[in-house]
């Protein structure tokens, strides 16, 4: 008793993570047996983080005595131990405002089959060797043996029960005899005071009596008591007495940041005025450090509070160097003409017949895009990746090693992408897979040798052997064709493998491509286009960005904004772009397999119009056409690695 109010039960306990992970944290326990759970105090669990492991979302709400609510910031499991019996138990963290450090409740309590003896406040376990008895440790009863006072040396213990009985009533034999009937006591008006208003005199002997005993307390020592742990008792456990736990749909929870700060602030006050209270309570109190370490803890606490609920906004993008023309003003004089004078007209067209052709390529100069930064990303489709939710990745991936060569074109590679939009640098923390890249060459640049010059350079081998000379009309000795050497180029590739492996790929059927090059072939006019950096001009869907993430030495993370080339489902991709854009023009006035798309008709003005509709469709869906890779009503073109003509279909000898 203190005041007239209960003391709680307090035991010393360890907490130890369920996966055991280290040797947990020891603290003091409060017994409740009217707690639906346990509950562990937020400050205790931000000091202990690290050796309970992280907190698991919870909609509990616990509802207080005094009807107020409180939301759980959190949910874990672990292994509670008290004096050797170990039970594992789910626990909620709550801002108990310094009442308690860990509140055990009737989970434990149930599975542990401990019982609370309220006779003589104690804590019943069953264990293999018997029973254990664990008493009441709460600091406020040693408060109280401080304070009562100290009893008598001769003092001796008080009689048996029986022994007392059997004197009060030999002492009631003395003054009554056992046949005579007792009188009620009449009691006189004393200065006129009625008789139930006056006091209750105590006789001395039972005063001299009750002093005697050992355990006897004087009310004096009680008041001091009393007044002196009056203010702590108000603010302490009061309303934590029990708890009601009620599933909110919808909890409603405060900034996290801010309850953890007001959290720490309140109990490093109340910690104060603990430590202020303990020394007017002790005559000699030992030397206390001030040492704050929650400051630090709390510090870190609220960093990670942050990381985790942080959602990092992407890094601007690097604005382009130089506007692109075909945005600003695609029919700029000097731009039509760089356009012309990369497309090749077929050399046999009449002169009316070439102005009608050069006239239809200008008017249309705005769908070619001389480079990369001329691709525009289309409007009808988006790249996006099928992955599980599950799916992990890592995010430091096997990097080959580059040459000097190599690394000067990944640089100037990824200057270029970025100016045109198609990456963007990031954070590693925008970034959920890293692939490897690598720079492979392109097709070799060096000028390819005349039918002529091979077979030269055949009868140079046929004389070198004594063998007989098989082309005696072109010569014997290789000459210079006085063709020049390209510098060598280089193609930047990633290995999407991690991301291959686990994204969920839609076919999508190629068809038949020798009926393709026989719709091309057989007619006067054939006209062969190739689109510009393809698969950049497709976007890629804002969930499927971070899985396209790369390092580069120097630079740091990029992803790409546009479709790169590598992933399983791009093919797919761009075939449904084009056949969502082209699908009414396909096998009637045109033909594709994949980017090489193909126009044919013997008539002129017929191949002129179905080149009109072809542009026209680019313009509406922002196709982007390559002017370098494009040719124009040839007699003989190549279409997607064959050579068609009027007179059919042949192997492209370049391709030999």
């Amino acid at each position: 008793m203190e005041g007239g109010r209960e003391v709680a039960m307090k035991v010393e306990a360890r907490m130890t993570c369920y996966d055991g992970r280290d040797g947990g944290i020891g603290l003091v326990a409060t017994i409740d047996g009217g707690a639906m759970l346990c509950v562990l105090d937020l400050a205790v669990w931000a000091e202990a983080e690290q050796s309970l492991g992280p907190l698991a979302p919870s909609q509990i709400v616990c509802r207080m005595a005094n009807g107020a609510c409180v939301c759980s910031q959190g949910t874990g499991r672990v292994w509670i131990e008290i004096r050797g019996v170990q039970q594992e138990v789910e626990f909620e963290v709550l801002d108990s405002r310094g009442a308690f450090n860990l509140l055990v409740g009737k989970t434990w309590l149930r599975a542990a089959s401990a019982l609370h003896n309220f006779a003589n406040d104690t804590l019943i376990l069953h264990a293999d060797t018997g029973p254990i008895i664990v008493e009441n440790q709460n600091p406020t009863l040693r408060v109280q043996e401080q304070q009562a006072p100290p009893a008598p040396a001769q003092l001796q213990p008080p009689p048996d029960q029986d022994e007392a009985e059997a004197t009060e009533q030999e002492e009631d034999d003395t003054t009554t005899p056992i046949n005579e009937e007792v009188m009620p006591e009449v009691r006189p008006i004393i200065n006129n005071i009625e008789p139930d208003q006056q006091p209750f005199r105590r006789s001395k002997r039972l005063a001299e009596k009750r002093g005697a005993e050992l355990y006897w307390v004087s009310a004096e020592a009680l008041e001091d008591v009393e007044r002196r742990i009056e203010a702590s008792v108000d603010e302490e456990e009061e309303w934590w007495d029990a708890l009601e736990v009620q599933t909110l749909d919808e909890a409603i929870v405060a900034d996290p940041s801010v309850v953890i700060e007001a959290s720490w602030k309140e109990e490093k006050e109340a910690e104060e005025e603990r430590r202020l209270r303990q020394i007017l309570w002790d005559d000699d109190p030992s030397p206390q450090i001030e040492v704050y370490a929650l400051d630090d803890v709390l510090d870190w606490a609220v960093r990670n509070e942050a990381r985790a609920n942080m959602v990092p906004d992407p890094l601007p993008t690097k604005p382009r160097l130089t506007p692109s023309l075909r945005t600003t003003d695609p029919f700029n004089r000097t731009r039509v003409a760089d356009i012309m004078s990369k497309v090749k007209i077929g050399d046999d067209l009449m002169a009316e017949q070439r102005e009608k052709a050069e006239g239809l390529i200008s008017e249309f100069a705005d769908v070619f895009a001389r480079s990369l930064s001329e691709v525009l990303p289309v409007d009808i489709t988006e790249l996006q990746l099928d992955i599980p939710e599950d799916a992990t990745f890592l995010k430091k991936a096997g990097q080959r090693r580059l040459t000097e060569p190599q690394r000067v074109a990944l640089y100037h590679t990824i200057d270029e992408l970025e100016e045109a939009g198609i990456i963007e640098r990031v954070s590693q923390d925008q970034v959920k897979a890293v692939s490897p890249l690598n720079m492979v060459p392109k097709q070799s640049s060096a000028p390819r040798p005349s039918i002529q010059q091979l077979q030269r350079m055949a009868n140079a081998e046929c004389i070198k052997y004594s063998i007989p000379v098989r082309y005696p009309e072109v010569g014997t000795e290789p000459v210079d064709e006085g063709r020049k050497t390209q510098p060598a180029k280089w193609r930047l590739v990633q290995n999407f493998a991690a991301v291959n492996k686990v994204t969920q790929i839609r076919p999508f059927p190629m068809g038949d491509l020798p009926a393709k090059q026989r719709w091309a072939a057989g007619k006067r006019y054939v006209s062969v286009m190739d689109l510009q950096a393809s698969f950049h001009a497709i976007p890629i869907a804002k969930e499927s960005v971070p899985y396209t993430g790369f390092h580069v030495d120097g630079r740091g993370y990029y992803v790409y904004r546009r479709m790169p080339f590598g992933l399983t489902g791009a093919p797919t991709t761009f075939c449904e772009m084009l056949a969502t854009a082209l699908h009414d023009l396909i096998g009637v006035h045109l033909d594709l397999w994949m980017d090489d798309i193909a126009t044919a008709a013997d008539d002129f003005d017929t191949a002129l119009g179905s080149l009109c509709l072809f542009f026209e469709r680019c313009r509406t869906h922002k196709l982007s056409l390559s002017p370098a890779k494009s040719v124009f009503f040839m007699r003989e073109a190549s279409f997607a690695g064959a050579r068609v003509s009027k007179e059919g279909v042949r192997p492209d000898l370049h391709k030999v």
